[in-house]
């Protein structure tokens, strides 16, 4: 997150900087695929998986 937002943020009401933490948590950085697997998955060395859909599913909508 660049300054000016941090900034922004930090003059929030403390309820509304701690919904914009939980809402940063889980923007999405990777995409990541395994097992046939495609994963978005968030930030950090604690990454989560956001989503998550198989490459047949995925094959079998674009069709």
């Amino acid at each position: 997150m660049d300054t000016p937002t941090q900034y922004r943020i930090s003059k929030l009401h403390p309820s509304v900087r701690a919904e914009a933490a939980k809402i940063e948590s889980l923007m999405i950085e990777n995409i990541d695929i395994n097992d046939g697997k495609i994963s978005l998955t968030t930030k950090g060395k604690n990454r989560k998986v956001v989503a998550q859909i198989s490459t047949e599913d995925l094959k079998r909508e674009l069709q």
